[in-house]
């Protein structure tokens, strides 16, 4: 019996091997498909068009016009390119691997979760355990069916926005240091309003600087969001907890001189390509209102299943960290977003939505975390119903998303 039992675990674990590594598999294949196309979209009647040309002529040591000040993407495709490859697959790779590196973080994530949380030995949450990675990094905005039209919306995703901005290679490159990062943070700030584990300390410390050497969108929000933590703890405890703030701070330094760098001394003010028109800007909906005329339409589109996990789970919010974490910060790249912008050639870029496409994403992460542990709790059927279909629009969304990238569509005029 017991013997029986085990060959029965053993066949279990072997088949949640298998799944993960082929679906993984399939989901590398995919990103490289599409990144090859991207960077020879020339082949393709100028379709598959990205941000990844400027890329490859930034490594090929071209001018570009740009000031690419976050390093670790191009030196990952410079060193792939050591070992025999071209400039354009060196870049295709490290972005494939860059994007498909953060399905064993959050499998790894989702997996402790499901330990810590299990109820019985249920297969099939397990199982959940392994795709929930997958589902998070092919989502995108609500799509609506052809036909319906919303009052200042104009497409599909720009004014919108997506946590998983397909065209871009350098979010990708960074949202895997980001996940560590977060995933840390949360559990420090969590245990004993700042339980300092050093090991996890250093850990999140070179995730987060990491994160910001290879696109600083999302060290720029994250940093506004956890001072604004740090300073309402601090105040509260009416500085009773001074020392183990300001060890926790100690640990963001590192990032806060590179941003310097990036953004006071280095080349996005004093010495930028663009010249004296370089700079940043404030004003309210100055650049996002090109794109969109609805900010209100566009938020509940791109934020819809965690706008229904906040609401439906309100008294959690005020003692789940991690979720009122992922609810501040999206909220705090939102109004970034809302009233800052590039001055100069950047202007058009809207590179400030990168960063509220970061907060979009770590809410679909907080938000899906929440109702993973609720699901395994059995919570009231009717919520999780709702919450779960909620969710699977924005899947739906984003497989059709990445169908129509993947055969050829052009993502700013979807």
């Amino acid at each position: 019996m017991i013997r029986e039992y085990m060959m029965g675990m053993k066949r279990k674990k072997v088949f949640l091997i298998v799944l993960f590594l082929g679906m993984f598999i399939l989901f590398f294949g995919l990103n490289l498909r599409l990144l090859y196309r991207q960077v020879h979209s020339e082949m393709y009647e100028g379709r598959y068009l990205s941000d990844i040309h400027p890329y490859v002529d930034n490594i090929n040591g071209i001018d570009t016009g740009y000031d690419f000040t976050y390093p670790v993407f191009f030196y990952t495709a410079k060193l792939i390119r050591e070992i025999g490859f071209s400039s354009e697959h060196a870049i295709v790779l490290a972005a494939a691997l860059f994007n498909s590196l953060c399905i064993p973080i959050l499998a790894l994530y989702f997996i402790n979760l499901f330990k810590k949380n299990r109820k019985n030995d249920n297969y099939l949450f397990e199982i959940l355990a392994i795709i929930l990675p997958f589902v998070l990094l092919l989502i995108s905005m609500i799509i609506l069916p052809s036909g319906i039209y919303i009052p200042g919306i104009h497409t599909r995703y720009l004014g919108i926005f997506t946590p998983n901005p397909w065209h871009n290679q350098t979010y990708f490159a960074a949202r895997p240091f980001a996940i560590i990062a977060w995933i840390l943070f949360v559990q420090m700030a969590t245990k004993n309003d700042y339980e300092i584990e050093m090991a996890k300390a250093i850990l999140f410390s070179v995730a987060l600087l990491l994160s910001t050497m290879a696109k600083p969108s999302f060290s720029l929000t994250f940093g506004s969001t956890a001072l604004m933590v740090w300073l309402y703890r601090l105040v509260k405890s009416k500085f009773m907890n001074f020392k183990r703030s300001i060890l926790l701070g100690l640990f963001f330094l590192p990032t806060v001189f590179n941003l310097a760098y990036q953004f006071v001394w280095g080349p996005f003010f004093i010495h930028s390509s663009q010249g004296s028109d370089a700079g940043i800007g404030v004003k309210f909906g100055y650049i996002w209102s090109l794109y969109c005329h609805n900010f209100i339409a566009a938020i509940l589109l791109a934020l819809f299943f965690p706008i229904i996990v906040y609401i439906l789970n309100w008294k959690i919010v005020k003692t789940n960290f991690g979720l009122r974490l992922s609810m501040l910060m999206v909220s705090v790249s939102c109004i970034e977003f809302l009233l800052l912008y590039e001055k100069g050639e950047r202007f058009w870029h809207a590179n400030f939505s990168w960063g509220y496409m970061y907060g979009i994403f770590f809410a679909f992460f907080e938000c899906t975390s929440l109702v993973f542990v609720q699901t395994l709790n059995r919570e009231r059927i009717n919520k999780l119903v709702i919450e779960w279909s909620a969710l699977a629009c924005h899947l739906l969304a984003g497989i059709y998303y990445f169908i129509y990238l993947q055969n050829g569509g052009t993502y700013f005029t979807f």
